[in-house]
């Protein structure tokens, strides 16, 4: 019984030992698989880690793709309503004046025509990466503010009747040399002379718009005290335009063919700018120049560029006093062969190449030039020369297209992370001096107190525009007209703290 009893202890002893070892194998066991999953678990952490960083590098090295359909948006528009699609060779761009697409992704560019331009409400804030494009295709007498620092260094792009800047429309008023060189309405000479015998004058004068910055009217007046001047618009008006050519209320009649053989009987036409500016040249000068009236011109000092041939107008700053160019006018009236020499170039070839490249290279084809370019004959001339181009039907879609292009390669040469080079407007693109006006011999020589003082003032908006821009805020057109006296007080009493 003794040894039964002492059996079972010792079985208990050993099942204690057998429990004892079983839980500390399970506590090691538990142990060791904490470790394991800590470990694990300090893995994943760092993996993570790793592959977040990862994921970061990636992402601050993706670029974004250029857009598809980048949007031009009209901001100052030409148009009353506009939301089409551009077709610009190989690229395209959607065009709309709805500024509720101001702040959309796909906006890349603003564009303003000046005549319209505000500067107290523009698109603003400025976001990065938007840019702005200008277009006026008249004088800056109807935006003095564009005449001046730092006005045009907002911009990034733009087109004016200046050839420096980026898209130049300086012959928009010009179709082609055919058309310059066409003698559908000239009257023959002895026709002239004898309706000059029968009392027409020998000068035509028509303008409606009066008292302009380049003082034009006056130095009208200083020639009729010289030679006979016929003037049917409402400045200096002597003689009454037949009443279906009469444009109180449109332009129109102006390109009417009546018109234009109505003008032609006269031997010489005054073609005075209403602004002196290099570069700007309108249809005063084409216009006589193809119905065969020789032009008197006054206007860009740099006219000369742009004339078919050195003998083809009579340029008012080439005589000493008026007195002298009304002889000279007298002289020309008398001698038919003198007379002759300025119209040779209706049946020689054009002597200016500067004016022929011009034309060869723009990429809006008015309509006459359209007409006659798709014809037979013309086409296979064009392609034997080479002068073949994709033309546009008017500047602004030329203009469109020309930034069209322009935003897709700035977008591509981002995303392939090539630095461009930097789009800035300077002064130089639209600039014009400040107005003059005749003095009693016929020079443009004196000081324009009037029409100085506009121009003078635009200097002190285009200030105010730079200190709205630079608070990145719209205001009323009140307050901006206030900020710009403010500026112009500062300065005439010594006070301007602005650079």
């Amino acid at each position: 019984m003794a040894r039964i009893i002492t059996r079972i202890k010792a079985w208990k002893k050993i099942l204690v030992y057998a429990v004892l070892l079983a839980a500390v194998g399970q506590l090691v066991w538990l142990y060791r698989k904490n470790q394991k999953s800590s470990a694990l678990k300090r893995d994943e952490k760092l993996l993570l880690k790793t592959l977040n960083h990862s994921n970061h590098n990636r992402k601050s090295t993706m670029r974004t793709p250029p857009p598809e359909l980048p949007i031009l948006l009209w901001w100052d528009s030409v148009y009353t309503s506009v939301d089409d699609i551009r077709v610009c060779g190989d690229f395209r761009c959607r065009v709309s004046n709805d500024r509720k697409l101001q702040n959309h992704a796909e906006t890349k560019i603003f564009i303003f025509y000046a005549s319209h331009f505000k500067p107290y409400v523009l698109p603003l804030p400025r976001k990065r990466g938007h840019l702005w494009s200008l277009i006026h295709e008249e004088s800056p007498r109807n935006a003095y503010l564009l005449s001046h620092v730092p006005t045009l260094s907002f911009f990034n792009f733009t087109s004016s009747y200046n050839m420096k800047s980026d898209y130049p429309i300086t012959t928009q008023w010009l179709q082609c040399t055919d058309w310059l060189q066409d003698n559908t309405y000239v009257l023959p000479l002895v026709d002239k002379n004898r309706l000059r015998q029968f009392g027409l004058a020998p000068i035509l004068y028509l303008q409606s718009d009066c008292d302009v910055p380049s003082d034009r009217d006056n130095f009208v007046k200083l020639l009729q005290a010289y030679i006979p001047v016929d003037s049917y618009g409402s400045c200096l008006h002597n003689k009454d335009m037949p009443k279906r050519l009469r444009f109180e209320d449109s332009m129109a009649p102006l390109d009417d063919k009546e018109f234009f053989r109505f003008a032609a009987r006269y031997k010489f036409t005054l073609a005075l700018e209403n602004y002196v500016c290099d570069d700007y040249v309108t249809e005063k000068l084409w216009r006589p120049l193809r119905l065969g009236s020789i032009p008197i011109v006054f206007g860009a000092p740099n006219v000369l560029d742009y004339l078919p041939s050195n003998t083809s107008a009579i340029m008012v700053e080439d005589f000493r006093s008026v007195a002298e160019l009304a002889e000279f006018i007298k002289l020309l009236d008398t001698n038919d062969n003198l007379y002759k020499e300025y119209l040779a170039f209706k049946e020689q070839p054009i002597e200016n190449l500067h004016l022929k490249e011009i034309l060869k290279n723009r990429d809006w084809s008015p309509e006459f030039c359209d007409r006659k370019s798709h014809s037979a004959s013309h086409v296979l001339k064009q392609s034997t020369q080479g002068l073949l181009t994709s033309k546009y039907d008017s500047i602004f879609t030329g203009f469109e297209c020309f930034l069209c292009n322009q935003v897709h390669n700035i977008a591509a040469d981002e995303y392939k992370g090539v630095k461009g080079r930097e789009y800035i407007s300077n002064q130089e693109q639209y600039y014009c001096p400040s107005p003059r006006k005749f003095d009693q011999n016929g020079r443009y020589s004196v000081h324009n107190e009037s029409w100085s003082k506009e121009w003078t003032f635009g200097k002190f908006e285009a200030l105010a525009m730079k200190q709205v821009f630079e608070q990145q805020r719209r205001t009323q057109e009140k307050e901006f007209i206030r900020i710009a006296n403010q500026l112009m007080e500062a300065e005439e009493t010594g006070k301007a703290d602005y650079k």
